[in-house]
């Protein structure tokens, strides 16, 4: 579509300016989608590296509060005042399992 008074060199470049920002807008629109696809995945493997490492913490507490309670080692667990820990437990689990909102 030429414009009156306008040469067909002049549309031919306005055509490609408008082709080469409409190809811009398209390589950028995946570029974002696949960033958000990224973040996505980190925050995955972040929440099961907490998961992970909170399942460790109580396994680790478990086997402690069992050798603190029973016999021989409980002799020496009263002797350096080693006690029994409380296992890790969300205080507000509807509060704080709630999924994080992230806005930008």
């Amino acid at each position: 579509m030429i414009f009156l008074g306008m040469t067909a060199a002049a549309a031919a470049a306005i055509a490609f300016f408008a082709i080469s920002v409409h190809n811009r807008l398209v390589r950028l629109r995946n570029t974002s989608h696949s960033a958000w696809a990224d973040i996505d995945v980190q925050l995955k493997e972040l929440e099961d590296g907490i998961e992970s490492a909170r399942r460790y913490y109580n396994a680790v507490v478990r086997d402690l509060n069992t050798a603190v309670e029973q016999f021989p080692s409980n002799l020496i667990a009263s002797r350096f005042n080693f006690e029994q820990r409380d296992f890790f437990e969300l205080e507000t689990p509807a509060v704080e399992r709630k999924p994080v909102k992230a806005s930008f």
